[in-house]
């Protein structure tokens, strides 16, 4: 699909904001039997662009704007009972979870765009903050014009079982299927299907959790395995106005019952889009304590800091300085850091138990001699 040249620049924001998020150790127990997934990688995955025989109107051109919603008539809060066929298909999902009306608008002879439109007047609202919400916060769901789309799938192996969580993207429906808008989050869903002989029974369902990402864009969703049976995601919401920095806050969701839960919130795991005073982070569980259902989480978060770049943009300000790198910025004016934040779990959510840092000196590397900032 050919964009026009104004939205170029949007593109490169949302590539550098996906490359630099928490990241998970796969090089322990944590993510040994897991695999993060698209639908084209997956033989359990159908691509989403599969097209099917269905009961909702299909649309043939971008150009056709003439959208309806269809009024659900049930809270979509409640839980149902979904199984799809195998293989499975992220649409297949989208139109059991969010009955609307669907449409897959062709953009282009190989490209498409497919969500369904939706109201409902008996859903329970639920109201969200994102980065940009005012104190009102962001209402879910819109009243009269909701637009839903598949985000992202991801596969967890968990003892030989395979399961499988799709996240959805919900903004309004405004007839303009380009996201846009800086400041502008969107409702992210999630639901985690189980295979079950030979078919994906819905395990857990929210249709929002959260508003979260810019330009009406959801964040990636990344694959945590807690313990044996028991499985979950995060989210690295990357967010900055024009000129950055971009700051990475960290969401990490857990099953309980039916339902997802935030486990988990950390704020500035990664720092981007400069040359130096940058960091990232990647989170592992504590692999001696495999025994708990919710053992405890280490996020470690490498990074440098130099005082030179650092005043050209903040002069003397160093109030987005990491909290324990602050009081070393007046001792040194150049160091590399590395920080480990203990997190354990107190029934409802992750608790932060110990914080520790350790610097040494920073060696210029060739990437930050040549650095160009996207902006």
């Amino acid at each position: 699909m050919k964009l026009p040249l104004i939205y170029l620049p949007l593109l490169v924001i949302l590539i550098a904001c996906n490359s630099h998020v928490v990241k998970n150790d796969r090089s322990g127990n944590h993510s040994k039997d897991s695999l993060q997934t698209s639908g084209a990688n997956s033989k359990a995955v159908k691509s989403n662009a599969d097209t099917e025989v269905s009961r909702h109107p299909i649309a043939t051109s971008a150009g056709d704007t003439s959208i309806v919603q269809k009024k659900i008539p049930y809270d979509l809060y409640t839980f149902r009972n979904v199984i799809l066929q195998e293989p499975f298909s992220a649409d297949s999902a989208l139109k059991k979870l969010f009955l609307g009306n669907y449409y897959k608008l062709w953009t282009s002879n190989t490209d498409s765009i497919s969500f369904e439109a939706w109201s409902c007047k008996r859903c329970t609202k639920h109201t969200f903050f994102g980065w940009e919400s005012d104190s009102a916060g962001d209402v879910f769901p819109f009243k009269d014009s909701n637009e839903t789309r598949v985000a992202d799938t991801v596969l967890i192996m968990d003892n030989g079982k395979r399961n499988i969580i799709v996240s959805f993207g919900t903004r309004i429906c405004d007839g303009d299927f380009f996201r846009t808008g800086r400041f502008n989050s969107a409702f992210m869903g999630l639901a985690l299907f189980t295979e079950e002989n030979n078919k994906w029974v819905l395990q857990a369902f929210n249709p929002a959790i959260g508003y979260y990402g810019m330009f009406q864009t959801v964040p990636q969703i990344h694959p945590f395995k807690y313990s044996s049976g028991n499985v979950g995601c995060y989210i690295g919401e990357c967010t900055g106005g024009s000129g950055g920095p971009y700051f990475t806050k960290a969401y990490v969701f857990s099953v309980s019952g039916n339902t997802f839960k935030i486990v988990l919130e950390r704020e500035d795991v990664a720092r981007e889009d400069t040359r130096r005073n940058t960091w990232d982070s990647k989170q592992q569980i504590d692999s001696s304590q495999l025994n708990k259902k919710f053992p405890d989480i280490i996020i470690t978060t490498y990074g440098d800091y130099l005082k030179a770049d650092f005043d050209s943009t903040y002069g003397d300000d160093t109030s987005s300085a990491l909290a324990l790198v602050k009081p070393l910025t007046k001792q040194m004016d150049n160091f590399d850091f590395t920080i480990k934040a203990r997190y354990t779990f107190t029934g409802e959510k992750y608790k932060s138990l110990k914080e520790t840092i350790v610097t040494s000196p920073h060696k210029v590397t060739e990437y930050e001699k040549n650095f160009r900032p996207s902006w």
